[in-house]
């Protein structure tokens, strides 16, 4: 005897029981949210860590005397930014206190960066 899926499931929705189908589906749907979860943990934990690193060992920004600016193109990233101008993120933010969120920079804005040691 065959049995058409949609009366199965209307069945199973009769009873208030999963198909096997939806209860792959729930695990699946779990497992995403977990790992996301476990992503975000981990991500604020490094940055945790750099900036403690970095609070222990950057110049503080009394330090650096001369700056030059620079305007964000489309496409940049702070942390590229950081690497290319030879500097810490930290330091970024500190010489620009209006970058409150690493992850939010907008193309045209002109930022300060310390000038390179000569």
């Amino acid at each position: 005897m065959l049995v058409n899926a949609d009366i199965i499931e209307n069945i199973a929705a009769l009873f208030e029981s999963k198909t096997a189908a939806e209860k792959d589906a729930t695990a699946v749907k779990r497992g995403i949210k977990s790992a996301i979860s476990k992503s975000r943990i981990q991500t604020a934990r490094v940055k945790a860590i750099q900036e403690k690193w970095d609070k222990k060992f950057a110049k503080p920004t009394s330090c650096i005397k001369q700056t030059y600016n620079y305007t964000i193109k489309n496409g940049d990233q702070l942390e590229i930014i950081a690497k290319k101008a030879n500097t810490t993120i930290s330091t970024i933010k500190r010489l620009n206190p209006m970058i409150t969120d690493e992850e939010t920079i907008f193309t045209g804005t002109i930022i300060k960066l310390p000038n390179p040691i000569k």
